[in-house]
């Protein structure tokens, strides 16, 4: 998460979750009780509804406030209490790898974000051809995007890479297709975590079972590294 200021970039490094509550609201009979409950929950409302002194309190729909830094959060905080709001959660957004991109000045937010996503070697490698209209940028980056893919895929297949690498990009190699020939040190993976390589080329013919099922054919390569690990 980014914003821009006067052009250049700013992280984003904590997210403030609040909300309001209302101070209770007396009703006068059972069916306004239902019906301003109804009306306060279809806008978002958390409701609480007391039908023995028929009053009803609730909490407003969650708003949220962005902060670059400890000292603009903070002051985030001190406004709510402040304000007598105490029901709020901060989120700490971890950036440090995108701090290479903290400071540099970009046109518009969609471009920035187009960089924050390919990442500090791809702006490095390119940034002196980069187009200066959107259109343009956009599909630049997609193209470096797919040219980085094949290649990583290509230096996975000859071995040139560990299989820690090859398991965190998993998603680079086609998923196992029955009836599909394939060459010899091909990469797939199943519907799953795991990837495989062919021992030899793979004829249409011989492709009508799984890796898993075939391991005269396939190898187990790695397993994909999952969200988080």
């Amino acid at each position: 998460m980014l914003r821009l200021v006067g052009g250049s970039v700013q992280l984003i490094r904590f997210s403030l979750r609040y909300q309001h509550q209302n101070p209770a609201f007396m009703v006068d009979n059972l069916v306004n009780l239902q019906n301003l409950s109804t009306l306060l929950l279809k806008k978002g409302n958390e409701v609480r509804v007391d039908a023995e002194t028929m009053s009803i309190t609730w909490l407003s729909p969650y708003s949220y406030y962005q902060a670059a830094s400890q000292e603009e959060l903070q002051g985030y905080i001190d406004y709510l209490t402040d304000m007598g709001i105490d029901n709020y959660e901060v989120e700490t957004i971890d950036q440090s790898n995108r701090e290479w991109i903290e400071g540099l000045k970009f046109t518009s937010v969609e471009d920035a974000y187009l960089w924050y996503n390919a990442g500090e070697d791809m702006y490095l490698a390119n940034r002196d051809e980069i187009p200066l209209d959107n259109a343009s940028l956009t599909a630049f980056v997609r193209e470096l995007n797919a040219i980085s893919s094949i290649t990583f895929v290509a230096l996975a297949e000859q071995g040139m890479l560990d299989t820690a690498a090859v398991a965190e990009r998993a998603n680079f190699f086609p998923e196992w297709t029955a009836g599909f020939a394939y060459k010899e040190k091909a990469i797939v993976r199943d519907d799953g975590l795991l990837l495989y390589q062919a021992k030899q080329s793979i004829s249409v013919e011989n492709a009508n079972h799984p890796p898993w099922e075939s391991p005269e054919l396939w190898v187990h390569l790695a397993r994909k590294l999952e969200e988080g690990k």
